[in-house]
């Protein structure tokens, strides 16, 4: 969840101080990864599998998924 506001409110402060739509409210694929990203590493601590290779991995994955999403232009449903 921490991960989650910081990924969110870094980039709406970043788009508030330039005038600018947040990227959450446009696109909203960004704050999904922060989210995946928390629920995977919530499952390791409980399986007891966080060690400093597993949080590199999680850190390169959730980058590569947020890469790949830009790349290919996936975009949440609008409500």
């Amino acid at each position: 969840m921490m991960g989650f506001v910081t990924a969110v409110g870094g980039g709406i402060v970043r788009d508030m101080l330039v005038n600018d739509i947040p990227v959450i409210m446009r696109e909203g694929f960004y704050g999904s990864v922060a989210v995946v990203v928390a629920f995977v590493l919530y499952l390791l601590d409980h399986f007891r599998m966080v060690n400093p290779l597993t949080l590199q991995i999680l850190l390169f994955s959730g980058y590569a998924l947020r890469m790949w999403a830009y790349k290919k232009q996936l975009r949440l449903p609008k409500l």
